[in-house]
């Protein structure tokens, strides 16, 4: 019996990681296909949006972050949990405000002028009638 609860517990902690990606990408694919249903109202909330222009810049400020923060330590710190908690609080806190400066000085100004650039492009040249047009250009 203990071999079988060895058994189940290594298909369970190989496949885990499979299951929860496939489950995500299914809720991904039913709200896309419009089959989502109050998953997809919840998760298209604009409550949201601004969360979701700060993870990718959460995603790239943390590891530099931590590194620097690590390597300024002057002091050899022994592990306990209230100062893992601490740490952990610090590092968040010190991370979202990066990622808020990081954002509002990069990616919402290039983000305006992504935005102006296409307005541009857009926008067609006005056609002129054949009784416009001179001599020359008709030929």
């Amino acid at each position: 019996t203990h071999q079988n609860g060895f058994l189940v517990d290594a298909l369970y902690e190989t496949g885990r990681h499979v299951l929860w990606a496939c489950s995500v990408a299914w809720i991904i694919f039913a709200c896309t296909t419009g089959y989502g249903g109050p998953i997809n109202t919840l998760l298209s909330a604009t409550c949201w949006q601004p969360f979701g222009k700060l993870s990718y810049c959460l995603y790239l400020l943390h590891l530099p972050l931590q590194v620097l923060l690590t390597g300024t330590q002057r002091t050899v710190r022994h592990f306990s949990d209230l100062e893992a908690i601490h740490a952990f609080g610090g590092d968040a806190s010190l991370t979202v405000l990066a990622s808020v400066g990081w954002t509002l000085l990069f990616e919402v100004p290039f983000a305006n002028l992504d935005g102006s650039l296409r307005k541009v492009v857009r926008k067609k040249p006005a056609t002129r009638t054949n009784e416009e047009l001179t001599s020359e250009e008709r030929r």
